[in-house]
């Protein structure tokens, strides 16, 4: 039996585009906007330069520079998909939080609460 990504997704996602860099391989920078964002993970809706296949499994760092701090948190990418592909999934790039500190989780909670509140 197989299982949805619903059903494996342990926190609810909130469709919310806050401007990003990921860091990955050796220092490499990707920078976007996220479509959304949850207490695990984040959908990357675009990234400059753009992911590829191979960077699937691939550890890094993604980070949000908002007005009051700067939230980081270790991570890795879990899902690329492009416009190139033949692909019915839609672009851009999965990520799950690895291991986020107390501090991370409070902080990226307290911004998608912000971020909702001035809907």
């Amino acid at each position: 039996m197989s299982t949805s990504n619903s059903d494996r997704r342990q926190h609810s996602r909130f469709p919310i585009s806050f401007e990003y860099r990921l860091t990955i391989a050796a220092g490499r920078e990707h920078v976007g906007v996220t479509g959304n964002l949850s207490l695990s993970g984040a959908y990357l809706a675009s990234a400059e330069p753009e992911l590829a296949a191979s960077d699937v499994n691939k550890r890094g760092v993604l980070t949000f520079d908002t007005a009051s701090e700067v939230i980081s948190v270790n991570c890795r990418v879990v899902y690329v998909g492009s416009t190139l592909d033949d692909n019915p999934f839609p672009s851009g790039a999965g990520i799950v939080f690895n291991d986020p500190s107390e501090e991370a989780i409070t902080a990226i909670w307290n911004l998608s609460i912000d971020h909702l509140m001035k809907r």
